[in-house]
């Protein structure tokens, strides 16, 4: 949170901290915006970057949520990898026997 918050202090007209936050497409029209109006921007963008100060902590729980949620399809994937190896050993198994 610490870096979300630090880009966007002090690269925020320019999209830092969207970028970092993989928020690309608008990082992008952030830099544009800036870069573009020779400067004039830089009051468009720094309003915007003010209000991203109160949506970066949301931005980070939104993040942590879909994390959580790839590690668990991710766990639930290998046990059902490791069941079917397990049943197919068993079959395996009693097959040799007969």
């Amino acid at each position: 949170m610490a870096v979300a918050y630090i880009l966007c202090i002090f690269f925020g007209s320019i999209g830092g901290h969207r970028y970092y936050m993989g928020k690309t497409g608008s990082a992008i029209a952030m830099t544009l915006i800036t870069l573009l109006t020779v400067g004039f921007g830089v009051l468009v963008t720094g309003i915007w970057s003010f209000v991203d100060l109160f949506l970066i902590p949301g931005w980070l729980k939104d993040n942590q949520n879909s994390v959580e949620a790839a590690a668990a399809q991710n766990v639930l994937t290998r046990r059902q990898i490791r069941a079917g190896q397990n049943a197919s050993e068993t079959k395996l198994s009693e097959n040799s026997e007969k």
